[in-house]
């Protein structure tokens, strides 16, 4: 898939590297690259122009940018990728609670940033799950919302949308929704937690990492008030997760709108 001329927006207060990486992006992908070097004017690039992804550097000068990621998130839907030399995991956690696409440490080879950036852009454009479509081109993935059964819920791959039985739309993050993609393709499987590292996080399993687990409670949470607090997902020792008792229907291509 080619991605040339993607519109990216680069924050880094570090001037070698924002402007290195920004020349990188521009003359050997191919990208369209803003750099700014800090978060003022953020938000207002972000609303007066267009960008297919962020990155941004997690500390700009004394500034986190981790407590502006919830305003970023109401004026930005595409994918947003931390670019960090933090290796704190408890930042890297929240940060994909917060909902970030990937945390990637600058320590990493420019190859890999470049793949990591890559499948954020790659999943946020693909209508069908691609990697995952055994089951998301099934019959039912046609069904339109008005035609779930009563207890069903709809996750609608083209507008990265979940809809509870009720029709209430269910805020997700991208990780959040790439977790459900990855469950919905696998219907009544016990998915292991390498498979959510390799499909989700893009990076290798790292057994002493969270991120997972606190994951997987969030959606337990946004499942639970139309659930009757049943248990959603299921936490298999030694093996990974399963989803039970939640009627997950896949909708490949239909505006749940209409």
């Amino acid at each position: 898939m080619n991605f040339d001329g993607s519109r990216i927006l680069l924050v880094d207060d570090e001037t070698s590297f924002r402007e290195e990486f920004k020349e990188f992006l521009e003359l050997t992908h191919g990208y369209v690259v803003t750099a700014l070097e800090s978060a003022a004017g953020l938000i207002s690039q972000i609303e007066n122009k267009e960008f297919d992804l962020l990155i941004l550097d997690q500390h700009l000068g004394k500034r986190d940018i981790l407590p502006m990621l919830e305003d970023i998130r109401r004026v930005f839907k595409g994918p947003v990728v931390i670019l960090s030399g933090n290796v704190e995991e408890a930042d890297r956690v929240m940060a994909l609670e917060l909902g970030v696409d990937d945390f990637i440490l600058k320590t990493q080879s420019t190859r890999e940033i470049v793949a990591r950036i890559r499948a954020a852009l790659r999943r946020a454009i693909r209508p069908q799950g691609a990697g995952l479509e055994s089951h998301a081109d099934a019959p039912h993935s046609a069904e339109t919302a008005a035609e779930l059964p009563e207890d069903g819920w709809s996750l609608n791959l083209r507008l990265r949308e979940l809809r509870a039985p009720d029709g209430t739309i269910v805020t997700l993050t991208g990780v959040e929704f790439e977790l459900l993609r990855i469950f919905a393709a696998h219907p009544g499987e016990v998915i292991s937690r390498e498979m959510f590292y390799t499909n989700a996080f893009r990076r290798p399993f790292d057994p002493k990492e969270r991120a997972l687990d606190n994951l997987m409670s969030r959606l337990r949470a946004k499942f639970a008030p139309f659930s009757g607090h049943r248990e959603t997902i299921k936490s298999i020792r030694g093996s990974g997760y399963a989803l039970v008792s939640l009627n997950l229907h896949v909708m490949a291509g239909h505006d749940s709108e209409g």
